[in-house]
Parts: structure tokens; C-alpha cells; sequence
């Protein structure tokens, strides 16, 4: 598939030469793959004709993709969902979450997300608007013992991000399975700083001191996290804008383990008239560490908190 080839090309790219670096070759390189995939990959979905998702009999361990948006991105948000229906892997479910506070009724979405709920997309409402936290909370909550993966509104995905995955935690059965994540550079009891985190390319086993991006594509659990993790009034409260720093240490509470792919699959942003994102605002502006060291100043009494 050709977002396949060229997302293949884009993860490949390494700032290894000091003198390319310097001129932007890397950057260059990175912009012009964007751009071709952003301009050909929306025309081949709509030329090609797409699978339908083919519903189940299984009631446990059910493969659930679920992601939610916002008003800035849902015209483009069936790009994503559009990749989802043409994994190789294919989900039993594609649940999109949206808040009635945001979308006032499925009348005013666009239409070619509409039509995709024909082939198997499952638009679901809720009544308050948990941010970002819409992709993973309600479907950890309403479906416990299924395979929960997440991605974000605005990428390009592989056709075989959901394949490696789901291998990946068939052989690491207690162990969340992410496609993008860094290590942490230093123990929950110490003072965190998202910017010395090392973003890792190749990893073979299960680690305590990974942290997984929910947005590159991570498959979990609920019994992956400790209960707490339902406490929106919390996350809402001190963590509202990283769902990632949230899942992290409620995973990090409940000691489980995280692996990464070994592969490495660089998901191809999407471009929209909104280019803030939650990832780069929490980064650099510093609100990753504030949201991590609210999180553990909270859960101090609870004795969740641990050293690797």
C-alpha cells in the first residue's frame, strides 16, 4: 500500500550526518514525505475501494481501535479511520468518541466520515468532554477485558501497525505494547524532566522505564493500570492535557512492564489548519514535567509511588 512505502521511508530517516543536519537535508527529506503522503494517500483511500470490518463472535479479547478529535480536526479524521479499516490485522471494533459539548449532533459531521460507518466505524457520544482522555477512557471502562489500541486524530498508520501489536502482546501477555516510546532517565522518586528522556528507535524487551506514546499506536489493558486511572476528576484537574503522562503512571503504579515494536514505524502527520498539537505544547512548554510531578504529588499518601 502506498502509505505503507512511504511511511517505511520516512521512519528510516536518521539525523546521523552532522553537516546534513546542519542544512536541513534531514528536515527537507522529512517535509517532502509529509507532503506527498498528505496529497496521495487521502486519493488513493478515496479511489480504492476500502474492506468493511467483518463483526465476531468473540466475547473476550476483542481487537478495539479507539480514537477521539475535536472540532479543528474532524474534517480530516477519516483519513485515520479510513487507515484503520485497511489493516491487514483487521479490528473487530473502530470506536470514535466524540462530546456533545463539541458536536452538537452526527447531522453537522462531515460526510465522508458518516459514510464510513457503513463499513463497521461506531460513533459514540458522551455527555462531558474529557479531552483527550475521550480515547481511552470510556472504552477501558465499557469493554475490561478486551485489547484496547489507541491512535491519535492526525497521523497517517502503516497497514501493519495493528498486526505487530497484537504479536506483540500475545508473547508479552501482561505487558502493554506500543509502537513509539522513550526511556526515563530517572525514577519516579526523582525529579522528571520530559526533555532528557531518550526516544528509542529498537527495543527487544520488556522494560519498567519505558514511556509509550498512546498516539503512535499502543495496545492495553485495563489491567494494565491501577483503578485509579478512572478518576477523571483528577486527570482532569492536574493532568488534563497529557492523556500519555496519565497512562504512563497509572501503569508505572501497577508496576507493568512496557515493550516496544521492533520495527520502527514513524506515523506521518496529517496536515491541518490547526498545527498546535497537545504533544508539542506539553513539550515545549514544559507542562509534561508539571503534569508528572502533579500526578505524583497527588498519589504520594496512596503509597502508589515506587523506585525503579
Amino acid at each position: 500500500m502506498i502509505a505503507d512505502k512511504l511511511i517505511s521511508r520516512y521512519s528510516r530517516i536518521r539525523d546521523v550526518n552532522p553537516i546534513l543536519k546542519k542544512i536541513k537535508y534531514y528536515a527537507i527529506l522529512r517535509m517532502l514525505l509529509r507532503s506527498l503522503t498528505n496529497i496521495f494517500v487521502p486519493i488513493y483511500y478515496t479511489l480504492s475501494k476500502g474492506s468493511k470490518l467483518i463483526p465476531l463472535d468473540n466475547t473476550n479479547k476483542r481487537i478495539i481501535v479507539s480514537l477521539t478529535t475535536f472540532p479543528a480536526r474532524i474534517g480530516k479524521v477519516w483519513i485515520v479511520i479510513e487507515g484503520m479499516l485497511r489493516q491487514k490485522h483487521q479490528p473487530d471494533r473502530i470506536i470514535l468518541w466524540l462530546s456533545k459539548k463539541q458536536f452538537t449532533s452526527e447531522s453537522i459531521l462531515p460526510k465522508k466520515l458518516l459514510k464510513l460507518k457503513e463499513r463497521g466505524l461506531e460513533i459514540m457520544w458522551t455527555e462531558e468532554d474529557l479531552r483527550s482522555h475521550k480515547k481511552y477512557y470510556y472504552s477501558l471502562k465499557q469493554f475490561p477485558t478486551d485489547y484496547i489500541i489507541t491512535v491519535d486524530d492526525d497521523f497517517f498508520y502503516p497497514s501493519y501497525l495493528i498486526t505487530e501489536l497484537v504479536e506483540l502482546r500475545s508473547r508479552f501477555p501482561k505487558v502493554i505494547a506500543c509502537n513509539r516510546a522513550h526511556v526515563m532517565k530517572s525514577n519516579l522518586d526523582k525529579d522528571v524532566k520530559y526533555k532528557e528522556f531518550e526516544f528509542i528507535y529498537e527495543s527487544d524487551k520488556p522494560e519498567h522505564n519505558l514511556f509509550f506514546t498512546t498516539g503512535g499506536g499502543t495496545l492495553i489493558m485495563k489491567e494494565d493500570f491501577v483503578e485509579e486511572v478512572f478518576e477523571k476528576e483528577v486527570f482532569m484537574d492536574i493532568c488534563m492535557y497529557a492523556d500519555d503522562v496519565w497512562l504512563n503512571l497509572m501503569a508505572q503504579f501497577k508496576r507493568t512492564q512496557v515493550i516496544k515494536t521492533k520495527n520502527h514505524i514513524e506515523p506521518i502527520p496529517i496536515f491541518t489548519s490547526n498545527n498546535i498539537t497537545l504533544a508539542s505544547m506539553n513539550v515545549d512548554l514544559n507542562l509534561n514535567d508539571k503534569q508528572i510531578k502533579d500526578v505524583l504529588d497527588h498519589y504520594k499518601s496512596a503509597n502508589l509511588i515506587y523506585s525503579n
